[in-house]
């Protein structure tokens, strides 16, 4: 049974049953519930989306109660409206009419330099925003990427690598980050919703694209971060990029990766904002 307190709502596991005596707190009636991820305040009511234990994929179940419920102490039961993303939800609002926006950033990057790009591995640096009707009966998603492939220009010679050392040897990886074209459509890894307008929100987007070296060009590889602020209109959910921030200007996050992706070997070039593709 998930055990849910207002007050540090961000934070509970499912074996807690904290008291704290001007809000209160809630249980789940639900043996697989865990611990809430993001919550947002209309009126009266609270909106808590938290996941799942033993699932696979992640899975996400989104509750209304009310702020007496918490007063009470009540124990509510499963609401049985979920959504299914791979990601941690980060942010969520409830809009003017009713309906319910919730964003999803699925990223394997991270700011402790921990994260090591190698050939045929994978990487994840996309998001989603996630609507749901106001009763919760339905969702759409938008902004979400699939998979594709990143390839490397290998050397037309009978060695591939040109002479680079086997740990700077990378010929594709698997990347579920938006393709180049779709880049001011898609997301790279949502964190806030920082302005909703009458009929537009204004999103925090941070994530990065990679393109892996030229070995037959002697051209080093790069991470091609993005730090910008996204536009969703609610007439259409039409997604466009408002403001993209160059690395001096300002870095939501500041991201790195491990390995030789952009030091390939002594004396190859580097590649310039012009080169991502």
């Amino acid at each position: 049974m998930g055990v849910f307190e207002l007050s540090c709502i961000e934070n509970v596991s499912e074996q807690s049953d904290l008291n704290f005596s001007s809000l209160g707190h809630i249980k789940v009636n639900n043996s697989n519930a865990g611990s809430v991820k993001c919550f947002a305040v209309k009126d009266d009511k609270v909106y808590m989306v938290y996941n799942y234990y033993n699932y696979a994929t992640t899975k996400y179940d989104i509750s209304v109660v009310s702020i007496d419920d918490f007063s009470n102490s009540r124990t509510i039961g499963h609401s049985g409206k979920s959504f299914n993303l791979s990601g941690g939800v980060t942010d969520m609002a409830v809009l003017e009419d009713g309906t319910v926006a919730v964003l999803v950033n699925d990223k394997s990057l991270n700011v402790a330099n921990q994260f090591v790009l190698t050939d045929g591995g994978t990487i994840n640096s996309r998001g989603a925003l996630v609507v749901l009707s106001s009763d919760l009966s339905d969702y759409k998603v938008y902004g979400w990427s699939g998979e594709r492939t990143i390839s490397a220009k290998l050397n037309s010679g009978s060695d591939q690598y040109n002479g680079a050392p086997s740990d700077s040897q990378i010929a594709s990886i698997t990347a579920y980050i938006p393709e180049y074209e779709e880049r001011d459509t898609h997301f790279y890894g949502p964190l806030k919703i920082v302005a909703i307008r009458p009929k537009e929100l204004v999103i925090a987007d941070c994530g990065a694209n990679f393109v892996l070296p030229d070995y037959n060009g002697k051209k080093n590889g790069k991470m091609f971060t993005h730090n910008r602020f996204m536009t969703v209109d609610l007439r259409n959910f039409a997604i466009s990029c408002k403001k993209e921030f160059s690395a001096d200007e300002i870095k939501f996050w500041n991201l790195a990766i491990s390995g030789n992706l952009e030091s390939v070997t002594a004396g190859w070039t580097n590649l310039s904002a012009g080169d991502e593709k």
